[in-house]
């Protein structure tokens, strides 16, 4: 890549990403208990996430990461990709893998590529994050939740009467 510096995620910064990328709400704590580091160590991997561009908001994708390179025409395309010749030359691949492992492995594959960007969807695709659970009853939300933001948090709930419920319980009055 021509002028654009990326910077690589070390083997820790891979492992504290994969288990917020399950629930982006979790404590610096309960990510150094899953992740098997100290409290210090898990709060240092978030704020190094955050200078490499890691963005900490909750996506509801299924899972599925796409990498979209470009590359030179005569590059061969991997098997289970998609191409796309581009009028100046180039061509697109577009390579779809299960996580961030699967992806770098098949850029790591891919000779001549002059730039990628790395995509969770299509955009317009109604996508859910299957892990997702209601803030009042604790029961996972199936479909599109129910968004309450009080201060600086976000709640989520998974339907209008745990809305409700929610706000009471924070000490919300209705507001209808």
């Amino acid at each position: 890549m021509d002028d654009q510096k990326i910077e690589r995620l070390t083997n820790d910064e891979y492992r504290a990403l994969e288990a917020l990328m399950q629930d982006g709400r979790m404590s610096a704590t309960e990510l150094s208990r899953r992740i098997g580091v100290s409290r210090a160590t898990a709060s240092r991997l978030i704020e190094s996430l955050k200078k490499k561009g890691i963005a900490f908001v909750p996506r509801f994708y299924d899972g599925s990461l796409y990498a979209f390179v470009v590359s030179t025409r005569s590059t061969p395309v991997p098997e289970g990709a998609e191409a796309y010749d581009l009028i100046d030359g180039n061509r697109l691949m577009v390579v779809k893998g299960a996580d961030i492992h699967e992806i770098e492995q098949a850029l790591s594959n891919i000779p001549n590529k002059s730039s990628y960007l790395i995509g969770t969807g299509k955009v317009g695709e109604k996508v859910i994050k299957a892990n997702l659970v209601c803030d009042f009853c604790g029961g996972p939300i199936q479909g599109t939740p129910v968004l309450f933001k009080k201060g600086r948090r976000t709640y989520y709930a998974c339907c209008q009467n745990c809305l409700q419920g929610l706000k009471k319980k924070l000490g919300r009055p209705e507001s209808n």
